[in-house]
């Protein structure tokens, strides 16, 4: 994580401090552009933007081996969200210092969308581009090295509860780690890497993270409905009004991303639904 965020941490403060760009953070919307298709425009690309934060949920996947999990599990969060979200933010100002609007709408409409290689080129020359192609080799193994570590991890537990193939609850003799898992995941991913392009890939994970995290918050409401006794060492703050909000704002993202893009949502919301009625059929088995 620190060697990933290295070269993005240097662009972006080389950026605000050496770039001489005017930023004009004033938002405008064309005359012909109503609130409705405003509001359907925001909620569109909030999909894609709350797929960089869907690194929350994984830490719910290793709650069993982390120390301490009533206070770390929540702290490691709040503080993971609240850092991303700087970066983000700080990163994307940064483009704006050294680089003119012009040139963004230009990169932008030839399908060029990373910013901080050109940011990076302008800074620090042909360097820039060695730079920017280390911090996103970094990024992609960071990424998948959690991803790796945590996913199997749910596939085990739900096969140790007597909800899939219980071949995949099985650990490694020697290194106790889901290896039959880790192999099922390998596989999974292998075929979709190999059966769609980057961006359908990422069109469709972003759905079906919206879906599933709309399904988490739900969950709050069942589960408290469900066992009222139960020791909860976590709270929801303002319980239950927080819940239906963030809900109703799930639903209207799900609404609005069939409306925008039909084919990427229906694929992404009937693959969950298969999985759910085998889901159902091994779980009555069992």
């Amino acid at each position: 994580m620190v060697l990933k965020m290295f070269p993005i941490l240097l662009i972006m403060i080389c950026g605000l401090v050496f770039g001489n760009q005017q930023v004009n953070v004033h938002i405008t919307f064309s005359s012909n552009m109503n609130m409705i298709s405003i509001l359907g425009m925001i909620a569109f690309a909030m999909i894609a933007t709350m797929w960089a934060y869907e690194g929350w949920t994984n830490l719910n996947g290793i709650a069993e081996e982390i120390k301490h999990p009533q206070r770390n599990l929540p702290l490691a969060i709040i503080l993971s969200i609240c850092g991303v979200t700087f970066v983000y933010v700080a990163f994307n100002f940064a483009i704006y210092r050294v680089l003119p609007l012009e040139t963004i709408h230009q990169l932008i409409n030839e399908d060029n969308y990373y910013l901080g290689s050109a940011v990076a080129d302008v800074l620090f020359g042909s360097w820039g581009k060695i730079i920017v192609g280390v911090a996103m080799i970094l990024a992609i193994f960071n990424a998948l090295n959690g991803c790796i570590m945590v996913f199997p991890r749910n596939y085990y537990a739900m096969a140790k509860d007597g909800a899939f193939i219980k071949s995949i609850g099985i650990l490694h003799p020697k290194y106790k780690t889901p290896v039959h898992a880790l192999i099922a995941s390998a596989m999974v991913s292998s075929i979709l890497i190999f059966s769609r392009d980057l961006s359908q890939l990422t069109s469709l994970v972003a759905i079906v993270g919206i879906i599933f995290n709309a399904l988490i918050f739900y969950a709050v409401i069942i589960l408290r409905k469900k066992y009222p006794t139960m020791h909860r060492p976590y709270k929801v703050w303002a319980y239950p009004i927080t819940i239906i909000l963030v809900l109703c704002v799930m639903i209207g993202l799900i609404i609005n991303t069939f409306m925008e893009d039909p084919i990427t949502s229906m694929i992404g919301f009937i693959v969950p639904l298969i999985g759910c009625v085998i889901y159902q059929w091994l779980y009555a088995k069992n």
